[in-house]
């Protein structure tokens, strides 16, 4: 059963081949998405929380994703660097949890009061847009960071 976020319930989806999910959502919301992609950002910025595990890469662009919709990205992985990580403080942004802690997820949401929520999805959502928004934000922070670290080197 899907429940609404907005009403301090829980979502829990589970991914199909199929589109019956995205059709229970779009009922379950009023959504419309065209794609499933749309579906997700739609229950993401329906969302407060996302997760966003590390998956195969070093990228996850469900990290960028849940703070383009102002969702608190819960971080689920061991030893993940996340990006920019010399210009962002991560720690006013997003929510880590060890791997061997996942069980645990939904009482360390449960844990965060809406005024810690609502600090973190702000300052997501500001970081967004000032370093990930296009890949020109993106590029002038990586040059910065590279102009930083050459400008501290002996």
């Amino acid at each position: 059963e899907l429940r609404d976020p907005r009403n301090n319930d829980d979502i829990i989806a589970e991914r199909r081949n199929d589109t019956r999910l995205f059709e229970d959502l779009s009922t379950k919301f009023g959504v419309t998405p065209r794609t499933r992609d749309n579906a997700a950002i739609a229950i993401m910025e329906a969302s407060q929380f996302v997760v966003t595990p590390r998956g195969h890469s070093l990228h996850s662009s469900r990290l960028l994703e849940a703070m383009a919709a102002g969702a608190v990205p819960v971080v689920l992985s061991d030893g993940w660097v996340l990006p920019l990580s010399d210009l962002i403080d991560w720690d006013k942004v997003v929510l880590r949890i060890p791997e061997a802690d996942a069980e645990h997820i939904l009482d360390v949401v449960r844990s965060i009061n809406n005024d810690q929520w609502n600090a973190m999805a702000l300052a997501g959502h500001q970081i967004f847009q000032e370093y990930f928004i296009t890949p020109r934000h993106s590029i002038n922070a990586l040059l910065r960071i590279l102009q930083d670290r050459h400008s501290s080197s002996p």
